[in-house]
């Protein structure tokens, strides 16, 4: 019951948890807590079940080491829900 659990945890997560068209997000690196641009979640690929990635329209476009981030599809491993 428990490995049933946790393999739901993992598909939801793989296919972008609870994250929403409308959602403020924020660009998430790995192992670092750092200011990475605010963006609103604007599309959502349902084409493609398997690929699930969302468009981000970055209202703060610049992270805090100077890189551009760019209004394109972005999986969500890589993105963190900072407001619903």
């Amino acid at each position: 019951m428990v490995a049933q659990r946790t393999a739901s945890a993992r598909i939801r997560l793989l296919l972008g948890g609870n994250m929403n068209i409308g959602d403020l997000v924020q660009y998430r690196y790995y192992g670092d807590d750092g200011n990475h641009g605010w963006g609103v979640v604007t599309s959502i690929n349902r084409v493609e079940p398997d690929r699930p990635f969302f468009f981000v329209r970055w209202i703060c476009d610049t992270n805090q080491y100077g890189k551009k981030l760019h209004d394109t599809w972005y999986h969500p491993a890589r993105l963190e829900v900072v407001c619903k």
